[in-house]
């Protein structure tokens, strides 16, 4: 019979319990000789949480596609436990070994699923399992919690940082490549040119660990709800934050377009594409709505934009549309915020009440309560003054000396959006 080892086990259980997938693996080998099965593989899930999406963990996908080639007649494990915990996953995978007629054993519990009163024990069992593991995770919250009471760090240091004495401080050997990062970032708004700096100094060499260090509110001074030194300022870490919903992927052909991730359609509110056509000679760099482009029930009728049309406009009107908006942007963001502020307010008063006249208990207050807290202090702190604010009078003589890469740059710090209408001038939000 060909078996399969699965071995799990959480960076938790291992601390706490001493259960390593080493052990697991010498037991469920012992097994397989003494039953003189053959041994296709060991599949090994170390550091992942049973109650962890089945579609999280690589071992476990790999197991299922061996078990589709059918190249899997029986699974083994340990212990129930280090299979599943969570019942919703266990029946999704449970169908996939069916469909395949392969089978699966705790070695050291007698479990089976060949008969109704073996499927009914499992069940209870799981479910069991996973009670157990919601009250362990519970158990480590409230752990945590207290911690930052006291202002100890919780959880691994973020590159940049170390943990001394029950609290984070600044890592002298990753402090200057981290913070040249952020400067790079925040002076180019270039991930590529921020990774190429941070390399430098032997740091941060692919866009998904810089994507996580630049959404990290950890170096703004705010580690999990415990203060430490901080990179960059709130201000700065906002500006990031918006800079990141404008994101968008680096066309391909090298040509720059200066206004990507700018354009939404006003007609469905979605991004609009960048694109370029020759026409008698010369290239015409142009925007298209996307959803239009691709389905047609989702915008009718979409937006077309030319890109130097869009940028003869701003040259032409950016300085009365700014003093516009330097008039109406203190009074109505102020006035906004102050609602929003009261409208939170009122939510976690109501929320209060339902707590202490008993309807809610403190759980259930605290995970409500703790978003609408963060929104409130959202809404009462300033928001940094727009770049578009600082743009001199004579804006257009350094403008007009930039290469197309830093004109984009430009166009990122000044503008929110510019939402394209057919027939009626691009609507410009700062």
């Amino acid at each position: 019979m060909n078996v399969a080892i699965y071995v799990r086990v959480s960076t938790q259980e291992q601390k706490l319990h001493g259960i390593s997938v080493g052990a697991q693996e010498a037991t469920c080998r012992s097994w397989v000789e003494e039953q003189g099965h053959h041994l296709v593989n060991v599949y090994n899930d170390a550091g992942l949480s049973a109650r962890a999406r089945y579609s999280k963990r690589r071992a476990m996908l790999q197991l299922l596609d061996d078990v589709k080639a059918e190249k899997i007649d029986l699974v083994i494990f340990t212990k129930l436990d280090r299979w599943f915990r969570n019942v919703a996953d266990y029946y999704e995978v449970q169908a996939i070994l069916e469909a395949h007629n392969v089978k699966w054993r705790a070695i050291q519990e007698d479990y089976e699923t060949e008969t109704a009163s073996g499927r009914f024990k499992v069940n209870i069992m799981l479910a069991v399992a996973q009670d157990e593991a919601d009250r362990t995770s519970e158990r480590i919250k409230a752990a945590a919690d207290y911690k930052r009471t006291k202002g100890e760090a919780v959880g691994r240091p973020a590159l940049g940082y170390k943990i001394e004495n029950k609290h984070w401080v600044i890592d002298p050997e990753t402090h200057d490549g981290v913070a040249a990062f952020f400067e790079t970032y925040l002076r180019t708004l270039s991930i590529r040119e921020a990774m190429l700096t941070a390399s430098e100094y032997g740091i941060i060499h692919n866009q998904t660990h810089a994507l996580r260090v630049l959404r990290n509110p950890t170096y703004m001074g705010d580690a999990f709800g415990v203060p430490c030194p901080a990179y960059i300022t709130k201000e700065q870490y906002m500006t990031i934050r918006r800079q990141a919903e404008k994101r968008t992927r680096t066309n391909r052909s090298g040509r720059v377009f200066i206004f990507t991730g700018l354009l939404r359609c006003g007609c469905c509110g979605g991004a609009m594409t960048s694109a370029s056509m020759r026409k008698a000679g010369h290239e015409i760099k142009y925007y298209h709505c996307q959803n239009h482009a691709q389905y047609l029930d989702r915008c009718p009728s979409g937006a077309y934009a030319n890109e130097a049309k869009i940028e003869q406009y701003l040259r032409e009107n950016l300085s009365s549309i700014l003093a516009d908006y330097k008039i109406h942007s203190e009074s109505g963001s102020v006035k906004q915020k102050k609602k929003s502020a009261s409208a939170i307010r009122g939510k976690l008063e109501r929320l209060r009440e339902l707590y202490i006249d008993g309807e809610i208990d403190r759980s259930t207050y605290d995970t409500k309560s703790a978003p609408l807290k963060q929104e409130l202090e959202n809404a009462e702190t300033p928001a940094p003054p727009s770049a578009a604010l600082e743009i001199p009078d004579d804006w257009l003589k350094a403008y007009d000396a930039l290469t197309d890469e830093y004109k984009k740059v430009f166009w990122r710090k000044v503008l929110r959006r510019i939402v394209i209408k057919k027939d009626q001038p691009p609507l410009i939000e700062f």
